[in-house]
């Protein structure tokens, strides 16, 4: 039987399995409830609309059909109900398919960026870095035997692909951008997303400084794809 609209599941991310926490790590086996509202971002006080507020959260797209590939997954804002003085945009994790999206410090700190690579750093799994000089690319340490070393590696440019760094391994990640354009027209790419399988989705809620009150503002997050009979 085909792949249906209840086969894709939206799950929050982290340990704790609350919207409040969805900032990054593992899948979390809590779904997002839909067409609800605070499903993933809180309420906003006064204070900070007037003083302004961006806000990030993970998500994970799940393929739980039983036998099929989504393919050519890709997702999109449908439609972004909230007031001009609001924002809603959307990036594919840096994660690959199946992978544990690194757990932000807070809500606060954009997901997609990372900063610079240090010599000589006691750096732990899980960290990432960018080049001193940005290619486009983060890395994300994946084994950890010291520091890094006192001149920087050759960094690769192949998602997946590893450096050793005198005591650290670093793994090239996707450094993605977030969209802002609804419409399926300005979807974002994913990929194939086996059986069982995964990726994350990041959302960026950006609240103006001055905003009015506004009630029960929404956004619909879309996942397209391809599936067999």
């Amino acid at each position: 039987m085909a792949i249906v609209a209840t086969d894709i599941e939206f799950h929050l991310s982290g340990a704790a399995g609350t919207p409040l926490t969805s900032i990054g790590g593992a899948i979390h086996a809590t779904t997002i409830v839909d067409a609800t509202v605070d499903n993933l971002f809180s309420q906003v006080s006064s204070a900070e609309a007037v003083a302004g507020l961006t806000e990030y959260r993970c998500f994970y797209v799940k393929n739980a059909h039983a036998t099929l590939t989504l393919q050519n997954a890709a997702t999109y804002i449908l439609t972004d109900a909230a007031p001009t003085d609001q924002d809603t945009e959307i990036a594919i994790g840096s994660s690959p398919v199946n992978g544990v999206e690194r757990t932000m410090v807070d809500s606060l700190t954009n997901p997609l960026i990372a900063a610079a690579w240090l010599v000589s750093n006691d750096y732990a799994v899980g960290d990432y870095v960018e080049p001193t000089v940005a290619n486009g690319y983060l890395y994300e340490a994946t084994a950890d035997a010291g520091s890094s070393a006192a001149t920087e590696p050759v960094w690769p440019t192949t998602l997946g692909a590893t450096v050793v760094d005198s005591g650290i391994t670093w793994t090239c990640r996707a450094k993605n951008t977030f969209q802002t354009l609804a419409g399926v027209a300005n979807k974002l790419t994913i990929g194939d997303i086996p059986v069982g399988q995964w990726q994350a989705i990041w959302i960026k809620r950006v609240i103006t400084a001055g905003a009015v009150a506004a009630n029960a503002t929404s956004a619909v997050i879309r996942v397209v794809g391809d599936t067999a009979a």
